[in-house]
């Protein structure tokens, strides 16, 4: 995954805008453009299908003040491999955002 990418594509995701086909065909047939749209529009469902499918195995939680997703190596819990974002006023979008920090988190370890 291209990080400078990730970082664009969260730069506009925080500012309002959604570019397009962001993520083209590179992650199979789980992943169409419609799901990151949908995450990005309020779409619990499809915040929660991105999530499986690019961070499996990594917790979540989304609530009335945003969203968190965090990694488990192995059985424990690591609070620095954690994102945590704040949007009350559009969770899924929140989780979107978490889920794009934690991916450009995962490509520079």
């Amino acid at each position: 995954m291209n990080t400078d990418a990730l970082r664009e594509l969260r730069k506009m995701v925080t500012a309002g805008a959604f570019p397009g086909d962001i993520f083209g065909s590179s992650f199979g047939p789980n992943i169409a453009i419609l799901t990151p749209y949908e995450a990005f529009s309020g779409s619990l469902d499809a915040a929660k299908a991105l999530h499986e499918a690019l961070l499996p195995g990594w917790g979540w939680h989304c609530g009335v003040y945003g969203a968190r997703v965090w990694e488990y190596p192995g059985d424990e819990w690591h609070p620095e491999r954690r994102s945590d974002v704040e949007m009350p006023e559009n969770p899924a979008r929140a989780w979107l955002l978490a889920i794009l920090t934690a991916l450009i988190a995962k490509e520079c370890q």
